[in-house]
């Protein structure tokens, strides 16, 4: 459990919510191009899935920090 409370990892977390949101974006666009026949529909999902699965669990530490006070990273 002590890797929950490193400072290093909230502020990765601060990073990864931000790139997991582009990075559906840019799924979202690799799929209008897959409906176009311009890419890869599976290389699409697996992306927006990838970075659905990164928003989730960085959203899921920064709810778990907030709830925990007592917690080195938030002194």
């Amino acid at each position: 459990m002590g890797w929950f409370c490193c400072p290093f990892r909230a502020l990765v977390s601060f990073g990864a919510l931000p790139s997991a949101l582009v990075g559906l974006v840019r799924a979202w666009v690799e799929y209008r191009a897959s409906r176009a026949g311009r890419a890869s529909g599976r290389r699409a999902l697996v992306g927006g899935g990838l970075s659905l699965l990164g928003a989730v669990a960085a959203i899921a530490y920064l709810v778990f920090l907030a709830r925990h006070p007592e917690l080195p990273v938030q002194g």
